[in-house]
């Protein structure tokens, strides 16, 4: 073989192992995430995970959650509580500050069908309360961590506390399962839906369905009335459909949260109404719900 030939099949040779070479690096750097990935929040220095896109540009990122005080972080007060997450990503970290001290998180990465990931972030106080209970995510226009979905704050002005966790991934859907401690109902349990839409996770209806509500050491949805109560035929409507008496059982059924506004269906004697929530300067509606902290 002549040496021009020789260099022309050298040539190919080098120009067949570079395409191979940025095939394969094109391959190791995008990803795709799990739906679920229970992630470890430690020191600034424990648990950096590489393995995840964290963004939403569909590339491996390197990212780590700690806990600090007041702007530092691996710092906690001397009774061993914190005030701030640091969400570190690719070399740039990101503070949540916190106006209620914490004593511990966890966190998770959800991931939905079209590539969006979510950060789930936990941060537990004294009696159940959450300083921080939220889906968080990537934004890049504004090239930080935004909240997405706040859980602690949907049922303000009803409840004394709320916090929310994720039961079920399907497609661009995220089902969650608030825990609140109600005015109304005391200790209950209620789901609602978020989908994406228009870059966004928005709750797709005002109607929640109520899972249980604690009374005592059980769970029910069977409530006693404390005092007389006026069922309304529609949530946000002055259209009467039933007095309930003081005494008389009743079955919850649902919620309904828009604005300023929550109702509460019910029924009663095999008819069904709704009622206004009670909130904080309310009198108490039932007899028999459980209050906590």
């Amino acid at each position: 073989m002549n040496k021009k030939k020789m260099k022309k099949l050298m040539g190919s040779c080098l120009l067949l192992l570079s395409l191979m070479l940025i095939s394969t690096f094109s391959v190791s750097a995008a990803t795709k995430n799990p739906t679920k990935v229970n992630l470890r929040i430690g020191s600034s220095r424990q648990n950096v995970y590489k393995s995840y896109d964290v963004t939403g540009d569909s590339k491996v990122d390197q990212f780590n959650i700690a806990l600090g005080l007041n702007g530092k972080i691996d710092k906690k007060d001397s009774n061993g509580y914190y005030n701030n997450i640091f969400i570190s990503i690719n070399d740039k970290t990101y503070i949540m500050k916190s106006a209620t001290y914490f004593y511990g998180a966890k966190a998770s990465l959800y991931t939905l069908a079209n590539g969006k990931p979510y950060l789930y972030i936990d941060a537990i106080t004294d009696n159940d309360y959450h300083a921080v209970c939220g889906l968080f995510n990537y934004d890049k226009s504004k090239k930080k961590m935004v909240t997405a979905v706040n859980f602690t704050t949907l049922f303000n002005g009803y409840a004394a506390r709320c916090s929310g966790d994720i039961v079920k991934i399907s497609g661009n859907t995220i089902k969650v399962r608030y825990g609140l401690m109600c005015y109304s109902l005391g200790g209950c349990t209620i789901t609602y839906n978020y989908t994406y839409k228009n870059g966004k996770l928005l709750r797709t209806s005002y109607y929640g369905t109520l899972v249980n509500i604690s009374k005592g050491q059980h769970l029910t949805k069977l409530l006693t009335a404390k005092r007389t109560l006026t069922a309304y035929k529609a949530p946000g409507t002055t259209q009467k459909a039933f007095t309930i008496k003081k005494g008389a059982p009743v079955k919850i059924m649902q919620v309904w949260r828009k604005g300023n506004s929550m109702y509460i269906k019910l029924m009663y004697g095999g008819s069904y109404g709704w009622i206004k929530a009670a909130t904080a300067n309310t009198s108490q509606q039932f007899s028999d719900v459980m209050y906590v902290g």
